[in-house]
Order: structure tokens, then sequence, then C-alpha cells
């Protein structure tokens, strides 16, 4: 990651207020975070993923990624033979959005997705 990159990112997680600089996010969020046991096992979440089945998704990762691992994109895509999934290279987690053309591959999963279901919607 070069400069630029770590500036946009820094850019996008804080702002400047009253001459300091301080995180740009809900601080309530912390709550979850104090409130969590980090000693406790994470609870298995397959059961709910395997709930979207007949929900289009798009999956985005990024290559080095240390928190979304290959595998796990792949049972993801074994469960849900639909998904469709982007690494985005030279990316951790999570990658920016606006490079690596994921505008133009979100957008046309968007439209796709828009596209069937304007196509099983009932005609008036």
């Amino acid at each position: 990651m070069g400069r630029e990159d770590f500036e946009r990112m820094a850019r996008a997680g804080f702002i400047e207020r009253n001459g300091t600089v301080v995180g740009d996010y809900d601080p309530r969020l912390l709550e979850l975070l104090r409130a969590m046991d980090l000693a406790a096992d994470l609870p298995e979440l397959w059961d709910l993923f395997d709930l979207m089945k007949a929900v289009p998704l798009l999956v985005v990762r990024g290559e080095h990624s240390r928190l979304f691992s290959r595998e796990t994109v792949a049972t993801m895509k074994a469960r849900h033979a639909a998904m469709e999934a982007v690494e985005v290279g030279g990316q951790g987690h999570a990658p920016f959005l606006e490079t690596a053309g994921l505008p133009e591959k979100i957008l046309e999963f968007a439209q796709r997705f828009a596209s069937s279901v304007r196509a099983e919607a009932p005609s008036s």
C-alpha cells in the first residue's frame, strides 16, 4: 500500500474536528465491542448464510485479507452456487470499492439482478 492509498484510507475513517483528528464513525459501535467476550468461541453462521441461497450475492475480497480467507470464499461458493466473487489484487480488508474496476463490476451485478427482478415481476 502506497502513501496515496494510506491517505485515502485515513481520510475515509477520520475527520478533523476543532483542530483534532477524530474517528469518523458512530461511537456507539464501540459499545458492541465492549460487550463481547473476546475469549469465547465465535458462533458458526453457516446456517444463516444458507438462508441467502435465493438471494443474488456478490462477494468482494481483498487479496491480502487476513480476516476473510480464500477458503471461506470457496466454502461460501460451494454453499451458494449462484454467488459471484471478485478478489481485488494488492489490497487487504476491506478493499477500496472505487478501485480495480469494482464500481463497474458492482453496477453490472446490480443491473443483472434488477433485470431478473423486473423479468419475474407480474404484469399489471
